[in-house]
């Protein structure tokens, strides 16, 4: 999803799947367990999927929106199907809520080649929480053995993450990984990797608050399952020549994908409350007059 346009080069796929189709269940992409309830949502511009963008989905502008290029389309077929796509999309960015944990532990210069830190605790919520003084970024190998948090809102216009060569951020299985920054993030050519099938075991969080002010770049010749929820940033997604898989969902200001990129929405990612309160687990919808009678004292507030 984006707030302004985006814009697909070369042949990327977009479909989904569900990691978690029932409790205790974690199922990896395939497509044999394929779904077209992948949505490509753009609310103030174009979307864009070239010659060879192919969506098991939907395609969703604004009513100031088109969608051009590409097919979108429906499981069993790669026809065109216009049924599928729409300009009536409309959709809000909630703020980011940093959280305040009640035991952390600063990065200021040395960053460690492993988190958690061991002989650290855990905060009230058994993650381990790390705060990132302005300036100290990612830029060597590092794994993630635990439930990390990382806290890097002192980045602004500069680097949080940035790898070169064979260094790579690693999420061990059984891990997982929140990030919040307002930096930049380079993770292309592998450099990124998550060793869960869940894309929920890696969120990013753009924390920038000016438009296209904050840079994301993530992809390569390899596998990524994360979700990104940067509503700010000029977000790209990279395949390397053929191949590159990305799972999850992203959100950015702008969103260019490119390469032979394939997208995998996971529909689990529905039921992921982290960093809110309340959660929906179930709802019902009343349509007639005469059900939402049964509740209308409820309501007068």
């Amino acid at each position: 999803m984006a707030k302004d346009t985006i814009t697909w080069v070369g042949h990327p796929t977009a479909d989904s799947w569900n990691s978690n189709p029932s409790p205790g269940s974690i199922v990896p992409y395939s497509v044999a367990v394929r779904t077209a309830n992948c949505t490509l949502g753009s609310v103030n511009g174009t979307i864009d999927l070239g010659s060879g963008g192919n969506v098991y989905g939907y395609s969703k502008t604004g009513t100031s929106g088109t969608t051009s290029g590409g097919s979108v389309h429906g499981v069993g077929t790669t026809t065109n199907d216009p049924t599928r796509i729409s300009s009536d999309f409309s959709a809000t960015f909630p703020p980011i809520v940093v959280p305040v944990p009640d035991v952390s532990y600063n990065v200021i210069t040395t960053v460690p080649a492993a988190f958690p830190v061991a002989g650290h605790l855990a905060a009230s919520d058994s993650r381990y929480y790390y705060v990132f003084a302005g300036g100290t970024a990612i830029s060597d190998s590092v794994a993630i053995t635990g439930d990390v948090t990382f806290l890097m809102n002192s980045h602004s216009g500069v680097s949080a993450m940035s790898f070169s060569g064979n260094r790579a951020l690693t999420i061990n299985s059984g891990a997982s990984l929140v990030l919040y920054t307002n930096g930049d993030i380079d993770t292309h050519g592998n450099a990124l990797v998550n060793n869960n099938v869940q894309p929920a075991s890696c969120l990013i969080y753009g924390t920038d608050t000016s438009v296209g002010g904050q840079s994301i770049t993530v992809g390569g010749n390899g596998e990524l399952s994360a979700a990104i929820y940067a509503p700010n940033a000029s977000l790209t997604l990279q395949g390397g020549g053929n191949s590159g898989n990305l799972s999850g969902a992203f959100i950015g200001a702008t969103v260019r994908m490119t390469g032979g990129t394939d997208f995998h929405y996971d529909e689990a990612l529905g039921n992921v409350n982290t960093g809110n309160p309340f959660g929906i687990s179930k709802w019902r919808e009343l349509q007639s007059a005469t059900e939402r009678g049964l509740y209308a004292d409820k309501l007068n507030f």
